[in-house]
């Protein structure tokens, strides 16, 4: 759960190069025409991305946000009108 939001964790082993994931249960945005929101990873320079989104032609949705004990998410709109998230523990 994040907050009171279910969520399924893909569970990984960083020290083997593997890349996790998760999947919440969300209203937003909806099904259908808003698509799936999709979260990179950005470890390490959540920052330094979501600062060079608008200079190549997108627009950032939500900035870097905490999510308790999982780090901060932010998420932007690129250049062709999709919605994609960026996730980073630090």
């Amino acid at each position: 759960m994040v907050g009171d939001t279910p969520e399924l964790v893909f569970p990984f082993d960083q020290t083997q190069g593997g890349v996790g994931g998760s999947i919440l249960e969300s209203n937003s945005p909806p099904p259908g025409a808003g698509g799936t929101l999709i979260y990179l990873n950005a470890e390490g320079d959540l920052d330094g991305v979501l600062g060079r989104i608008s200079g190549a032609g997108g627009t950032v949705t939500k900035p870097r946000t905490a999510i308790g004990p999982y780090g901060f998410i932010g998420t932007f709109k690129d250049t062709e009108g999709n919605n994609i998230g960026l996730h980073s523990r630090t």
